[in-house]
């Protein structure tokens, strides 16, 4: 019950990720991301132009829209989880688990 009553007063919904990559390459080619937590709404996007070397950010709420420069390997948070693993063992690293305790309980 609690739940539903402060889900009244101040809703958080999940933020929403949707990402779209190069199946060869699996670098991204769109990231978007929707967020809303009570009054504040979010929704951006990302679009990576690895021919140009650029990444253009949009704000819709913001109304704001900016350019970075990026790199041949410049990933997306998705991509980056999905490829980090397979990046580390093409170096010859061993796989550590990134889920570790940093203090005993």
């Amino acid at each position: 019950m609690s739940n539903r009553v402060l889900a009244k007063i101040y809703p958080v919904n999940e933020p929403d990720r949707e990402a779209w990559w190069t199946p060869a390459t699996f670098r991204p080619t769109v990231f978007r991301k929707h967020l809303s937590e009570g009054s504040y709404v979010s929704e951006e996007s990302t679009t990576f132009d690895y021919n140009k070397g650029i990444a253009r950010y949009e704000s819709k709420r913001k109304n704001k829209v900016k350019e970075y420069p990026i790199e041949a390997d410049t990933r997306d948070i998705l991509s980056f989880l999905t490829n980090a693993p397979a990046a580390v063992r093409a170096r010859g690293e061993p796989a550590v688990s990134a889920c570790r305790p940093t203090q005993d309980l």
